[in-house]
């Protein structure tokens, strides 16, 4: 049997986009979704192999919401609450009326990620990186979309349950 290659173009998530767009934040280039339709259409045509692995970035996201949502639906979180009742070091840096709900909803005023010019690696760093965070406008009236939101989001849904995501 002979091997087929996949060459599908790279795609980035790190093109910064404006409130023009009908979702502001981040998008790809090319369009995610045309990078989707792409991928399936070369599994289709035999161009890739149905087990071809593909990097998907950003899936921690949604866990991390998910997670949130379930502690809600059993009485666990409380969306208005600030995050602070669940997980006493964030108030810091400005962060301690920072709710839930403004965290799922970038709603927060921190900024968009952690400053990529810096050099870190793990895990223990990334998570003082996200603590050293202050908002870039207060939390509240202004939509700011955050990848460091859901970030916070996960380690609000490890204290409650008392897992890791991973767990």
């Amino acid at each position: 049997s002979s091997k087929k290659t996949c060459t599908l173009k790279p795609v980035s998530f790190v093109k910064p986009i404006g409130e023009e767009n009908e979702h502001p934040g981040y998008a790809s280039e090319p369009n995610g979704s045309d990078h989707l339709v792409s991928l399936l259409q070369a599994v289709e045509n035999g161009a890739c192999a149905k087990d071809t692995m593909v990097v998907v970035n950003s899936t921690t996201k949604g866990l991390a919401a998910m997670t949130v949502a379930v502690a809600n639906s059993r009485g666990w979180i409380d969306y208005d609450a600030a995050v602070a009742e669940y997980w006493p070091e964030f108030a810091q840096n400005g962060k301690q009326e920072i709710t839930i709900r403004e965290l799922l909803t970038h709603f927060s005023g921190l900024p968009a990620d952690l400053d990529l010019k810096v050099r870190w690696r793990g895990r223990e760093a990334a998570f003082r990186m996200v603590m050293d965070e202050r908002p870039e406008v207060p939390p509240g009236p202004r939509f700011l979309y955050s990848d460091i939101n859901l970030i916070n989001l996960g380690l609000v849904g490890e204290k409650v349950f008392g897992l890791s995501l991973g767990e």
